[in-house]
Order: structure tokens, then C-alpha cells, then sequence
């Protein structure tokens, strides 16, 4: 008998569903019928590298030109001197204290080398040689 039930139930719910269904009104009509290309269209890798390239040198130059506006370094001695600041002494980069602190790079790790003093590891360097006759000069 619960059987019987259940499928009482089932049959009015299907009943229902199609009255629901018979009054729906669809609003749905074809405005232009669908149109396909003749050929294959496929993308054009030539004028996508080519403005890939474009668009690379543009970023590429700007960011160059804004780097070197924002640079507040001082290029010269000639530099302060136009600004009426006199100029004791100009001290060379040491390459070897450049290439001592060099980064090692092992595994994606940074590893700095063991820096020692410039004066000490290389006493000849024109780096102090240069600092050197600053001393001399301000005595």
C-alpha cells in the first residue's frame, strides 16, 4: 500500500510538471540566421611576435629613460664643481674589492663571499692610493 502511494505521488508530481510546462511561453526568435567563415581563421603569429617585439623595446626604453631621470648620482667631479663645491679627491671603484664581494649563487641560495678590508688584501690598489692623497691633502 505505501508503494502504491509513492507512485499516486509520482504521478501527480509528473502531471504538474507538465502543466508547468505547457504554459511556458517562450520570447526566444531568430533575429539573423548563423553564418560561418568559408576558410580557417587562425591567429597570426607573425604580427603577434612582431608587436610583442615592438612593445618590448617601447617598455624597455621607457623604463631606461625613467631610471635615468630619477638618478640623483653624481657622474663627475665636474658636477660639483659647477655647484661651487670643491673637489678634494675622486676615489676610483676597486674592481678587486668589487669582484671580492661578488654574490655566489649555489642552488638558487645567495652566498656572499668572505669580505676582507680593501687597505689590507690589496694595499697597491688605486682605490687607496686614492684615498691616501685625500688624507695627504686634508693635512
Amino acid at each position: 500500500e505505501s508503494g502504491q502511494q509513492v507512485y499516486m505521488q509520482l504521478l501527480n508530481k509528473e502531471q504538474e510538471l507538465k502543466i508547468t510546462e505547457a504554459s511556458t511561453v517562450g520570447d526566444v526568435r531568430i533575429v539573423d540566421p548563423a553564418i560561418t567563415q568559408p576558410g580557417v581563421l587562425k591567429p597570426k603569429k607573425g604580427l603577434i611576435i612582431l608587436g610583442a617585439i615592438i612593445l618590448g623595446l617601447m617598455l624597455s626604453i621607457v623604463g631606461v629613460l625613467l631610471r635615468s631621470l630619477f638618478n640623483r648620482g653624481i657622474e663627475s667631479p665636474q658636477v660639483l664643481e659647477e655647484h661651487g663645491i670643491s673637489v678634494y679627491a675622486s676615489i676610483p671603484l676597486s674592481e678587486w674589492q668589487k669582484a671580492r664581494d661578488s654574490v655566489k649563487t649555489i642552488k638558487g641560495v645567495k652566498r656572499y663571499k668572505q669580505s676582507q678590508l680593501l687597505a689590507v688584501g690589496n694595499p697597491t690598489d688605486l682605490a687607496i692610493e686614492a684615498i691616501r692623497s685625500l688624507r695627504t691633502s686634508l693635512h
